[in-house]
């Protein structure tokens, strides 16, 4: 019995020592099941990844397409308005020059209706020239969102592609369950082609990614370019810049690739191996720090108060604006300002001749250089520069001076003159009046003729409301009607006084106006020296302040170019080494030989661009070789897109088949 009870215990032991064989079995396959699960869902990560990039890539065309349409229309309507605004300003001119000479005060009252007409016209013209200016800068500031925006996003999903690539090449559950050495190593070698086929994949759409980013941002600067935004020499500047940094990080390829052309035999083969899996883990790490620090470059803060405080402060003094844009501003006498044109508004246009030139200006891009290491100076740029260089004054400042008293003295004349009229009409309106007024209906308006008396006993005041009162208590019908036209005609009259005296007021207020720039002029002239150290003091403060605003964004850019270039020497070595382990038909040699090719033509390329962007001196040149640009930046994206497609293809045929 005892027997028999210890043969059931030892037959129970092995029933269950055999199932939990059975149980470990059935584990390590469902962990490998899982596995290939995990590695079919980390390649629909990647394809989904890669999908949403191009995604993003297509709505920002979208939206550039909407911009620049935006942007063409506020710059129509602004180079519209400007050259309306010269054509009104010389008929003005016209106006004003014959109204010097008139003497019939039907004349005198058309030419004035005129010119109100033309400044009511300019003045509207200048609010639809600023609006414009309004929307430009707006379209501007959205562009540069989008692209800011559009960057973060795409950086966010490149984190995800390498997430995505890191479980792909995940075997640990595999080869935990490998059984024998033989299969450790069959899974080891899978993993190996795995890692360098994917790595393939993400290198080509990394560089996908960036020759689509420089395409967009190509085609943006050309919508700034032909919208006014930038001028042809910033956009030079920017492309020659930008050629130079990419020519110089396909020098560093080039280098690197030829490190590894003398890879030939089995031994050498077996090191390169090695040294991929070790460059592979190196990669995980660089490329996650990189887009950590271009999400932080991205995200860095600009604070452009003190810079925009220190801007105003030179785009309102005086010496900036009467040398750079030929404009006057002086206070009227509510305090609000008002300008005048030193070409086009008369009399201050009879001192134009002795207007100082401009001899350069505009706003430039301020480089910033960094090099690190074996990697060449590579220049970016951030803010900008305000540059204003002026002609000195050629004629003696006592010619203008003779020039600017004969104006003023001739001006003072008609400001008088129109006092004594003023006074007369406030009489006559008012007053003790000292005429009376005969009212003319013509085609083209009505209009007073003042006829001097010494028979008058009301003003226009008193005799409407003489007559007024008359017509209202009057019974008898026919007196009525007569007194009502008399009644009409003297509140014609009274009306007409009116206008007139606010008329002649204008001119008192555009006489005291016009004395005040011209004398604002000869003060500007006269202490040249002065105003433009003090203009050029303000301009250096506004640099400086450029300078403190953009300071952490340059420090994170630095930061940003360091891991990008550690990053990007670790991908070039795996692709060297990539080139020669799975040449695709070609031997290791003839793949390297062919890629340091590809870089040589792309470097040749953009030395052939920037020596055409040499030579551009206008806006249209930069127009036509931006276009230029853009053709063959297209050309470069096709040849990316069809490398990703390749690598995507050669990564799908060696994924396992869903179970």
């Amino acid at each position: 019995m005892k027997k028999k009870l210890m043969m059931v215990a030892v037959l129970l032991g092995v029933l269950s020592l055999g199932a939990c064989v059975d149980d470990n079995e059935t584990q390590s396959v469902t962990d490998v099941r899982n596995a290939k699960a995990e590695q079919l869902q980390a390649r629909a990560d990647m394809n989904n990844a890669e999908a949403e990039a191009q995604k993003i890539q297509a709505d920002a065309e979208a939206a550039l397409i909407t911009a620049k349409a935006d942007a063409q229309k506020a710059a129509a309507a602004k180079v519209n308005a400007e050259a309306e605004t010269i054509k009104k300003r010389t008929e003005l001119v016209e106006l004003q020059k014959e109204a010097a000479g008139l003497e019939n005060d039907a004349a005198k009252i058309e030419n004035q209706r005129k010119q109100v007409e033309l400044e009511t016209a300019l003045a509207n013209l200048e609010v639809t020239k600023k609006q414009a200016e309004k929307d430009l800068a707006e379209v501007a500031a959205r562009m540069e969102l989008m692209a800011q925006n559009n960057q973060i996003e795409l950086l966010k999903l490149q984190k995800r592609l390498a997430n995505a690539q890191k479980a792909l090449v995940d075997y640990n559950k595999q080869l935990a369950a490998a059984a024998t050495q033989a299969e450790k190593d069959k899974l080891e070698a899978e993993q190996r082609k795995l890692k360098r086929l994917s790595n393939k994949y993400f290198a080509a759409v990394q560089t996908l990614i960036e020759a689509q980013n420089t395409l967009a941002d190509n085609k943006a600067t050309l919508v700034e370019l032909e919208s006014g935004l930038i001028s042809d020499q910033a956009a030079k500047e920017k492309a020659i810049a930008e050629n130079n940094n990419t020519i110089a990080m396909y020098q560093m390829r080039i280098a690197k690739y030829k490190e590894y052309t003398n890879y030939k035999t089995d031994e050498e083969i077996l090191t390169l191996t090695n040294k991929e899996e070790e460059l592979s883990k190196q990669q995980d790490l660089l490329f996650d720090g990189y887009l950590d620090l271009a999400l932080a470059l991205n995200n860095a803060e600009v604070d452009f108060k003190a810079r925009n405080e220190a801007q105003q402060a030179v785009y309102e003094d005086a010496f900036y604006r009467w040398i750079g844009y030929r404009e006057i501003t002086v206070k009227n006498k509510e305090g609000e300002d008002v300008t005048y044109s030193v070409y086009n508004d008369y009399p201050l246009n009879q001192l134009s001749s002795y207007m100082p030139s401009v001899s350069w200006s505009g706003t430039y891009g301020k480089k910033y250089i960094f090099e690190s290491g074996e990697h060449k100076a590579t220049t970016w740029a951030y803010g900008d520069s305000l540059v204003w260089k002026f002609n000195k004054p050629t004629e003696d400042v006592r010619r203008v001076e003779l020039a600017v008293n004969e104006l003023v003295s001739q001006n003072d004349e008609w400001k008088k003159n129109s006092a004594e009229e003023l006074k007369k009409y406030q009489a006559d309106y008012n007053g003790k009046a000292t005429a009376y007024y005969l009212l003319h209906n013509e085609s083209w308006g009505s209009w007073i003729e003042r006829v001097e008396s010494t028979i008058i006993t009301r003003n226009a005041v008193d005799s409407t409301a003489y007559l007024k009162n008359a017509y209202e208590k009057e019974a008898d019908a026919v007196k009525k009607a007569t007194y009502k036209s008399q009644y009409e005609n003297a509140l014609a009259v009274e009306l007409k006084i009116k206008e007139e005296m606010g008329n002649r007021e204008s001119n008192i207020d555009y006489y005291t106006n016009i004395i005040s720039a011209l004398n604002a002029f000869y003060d500007l002239y006269a202490k040249y020296d002065t105003y433009e150290a003090a203009l050029q003091a303000k301009i250096t403060a506004r640099n400086d302040e450029d300078v403190k605003a953009y300071a952490g964004k340059v420090t994170a850019w630095k930061a940003e170019r360091t891991a990008y270039w550690a990053y990007s020497d670790v991908q070039t070595e795996l692709d060297a080494i990539g080139a020669i382990l799975n040449g695709n038909g070609l031997t290791g040699a003839e793949a390297l030989a062919s890629t340091i090719s590809d870089c040589e033509g792309e470097i040749a390329r953009l030395q052939k661009e920037n020596e055409d962007f040499s030579f551009v001196q206008t806006a249209e040149g930069a127009i036509k070789q931006q276009n230029l640009r853009i053709d063959a930046q297209a050309i470069v994206v096709k040849a990316k897109e069809i490398a990703v497609a390749d690598a995507k293809a050669d990564l799908d045929a060696l994924m396992p088949a869903e179970e």
